[in-house]
């Protein structure tokens, strides 16, 4: 939810636990990820098994894929005692599969000889511009189970890039959903997501070879 209501259903629950120095949340059903820490509390979303209830998978199959761009999968912890481990599992893919990294050089929504709607050409320019590509030798990253304990290196021929953390959209689920369902209605379920776990940096070249550690 969003909005004034859903902020007072956030802050009464929180105050309920007042005092307390360690508190978890493990949440899920928004078909988005994200863990969010405020004082002692800390929240983990975990997305939905479905991603975004199965959309982007009946137009691509082998990328099922939910509005922040995070794959379709669950959360697996192991608790011993009040201490625990987490990390995010998307289906079908290895424990390691923890971020996807796009060449902005690359991404072009380009229609070809596909002619879309007004509609989505104005969508496209309003959210991200992918509809043209970049030649900034800017590298995206979505760092779907990010949270503030993680570290993301990125080095260019052994030097090491700034790396900056930004809001914004996923150029996959364009691929995989936006395209799709723009061609059948102008308000499609389950929009493209803005999210906080997205981060970018600029090489030097636009053919040097970049190493990316998170």
């Amino acid at each position: 939810q969003t909005g004034t209501d859903a902020l007072k259903g956030v802050n009464s629950l929180t105050g309920c636990f007042s005092g307390f120095s360690n508190v978890l949340f493990v949440t899920g059903h928004s078909h988005k990820l994200w863990t969010i820490e405020k004082g002692p509390i800390k929240e983990h979303n975990s997305g939905a098994v479905c991603a975004a209830w199965w959309w982007s998978g009946y137009y691509v199959p082998e990328l099922n894929i939910a509005q922040d761009g995070s794959p379709g999968g669950y959360r697996v912890m192991d608790f011993k005692g009040r201490e625990y481990t987490s990390y995010y599992k998307s289906t079908g893919r290895p424990d390691s599969y923890q971020f996807r990294s796009y060449d902005r050089n690359q991404i072009s929504i380009d229609p070809g000889n596909v002619k879309y709607s007004a509609e989505y050409e104005a969508y496209l320019k309003k959210n991200g511009g992918f509809n043209a590509s970049s030649s900034a030798n800017e590298v995206l990253l979505n760092i779907w189970d990010w949270n503030s304990k993680w570290k993301v290196e990125v080095t260019e021929n052994g030097k090491a890039l700034a790396v900056t953390q930004f809001t914004g959209y996923d150029p996959l689920y364009f691929l995989t959903y936006c395209e799709g369902r723009f061609k059948s209605t102008s308000s499609p379920s389950f929009d493209i997501f803005k999210t906080i776990h997205m981060f970018k940096c600029a090489a030097s070249s636009a053919t040097s070879t970049i190493e990316i550690k998170v």
